[in-house]
């Protein structure tokens, strides 16, 4: 009897068992291809997501840094003006800080 002849005839005595565990194994592939294609799909999704809110995030920080710099500019002048009614005419900057 070859190898192939008993599977046959094994398969014939326990059909209902070959059906389920065929029909299980199918399940398996199943649910592990579907699994994975959803998570591609979420992944995707969570991209897009981040993309919008760096872009976001990037808007914001623009127009606080647009304020920030308004914000300096009037207090640069306020001290200006300050020191300059107390008779003071220069600046003293730390070392190595950028005019």
């Amino acid at each position: 009897m070859s190898p192939l002849h008993l599977m046959v005839r094994e398969i014939a005595h326990r059909k209902m068992n070959f059906a389920l565990g065929v029909f299980c194994v199918g399940m398996t592939v199943f649910v592990a291809l579907s699994s994975w294609g959803m998570l591609k799909g979420h992944d995707k999704e969570t991209e897009q997501i981040l993309k919008d809110h760096q872009s976001q995030t990037e808007k914001i920080l623009t127009e606080h840094d647009e304020k920030t710099a308004e914000n300096m500019r009037k207090l640069e002048d306020a001290i200006r003006k300050q020191m300059k009614g107390l008779g003071f005419n220069i600046f003293i900057y730390p070392e190595g800080q950028e005019m």
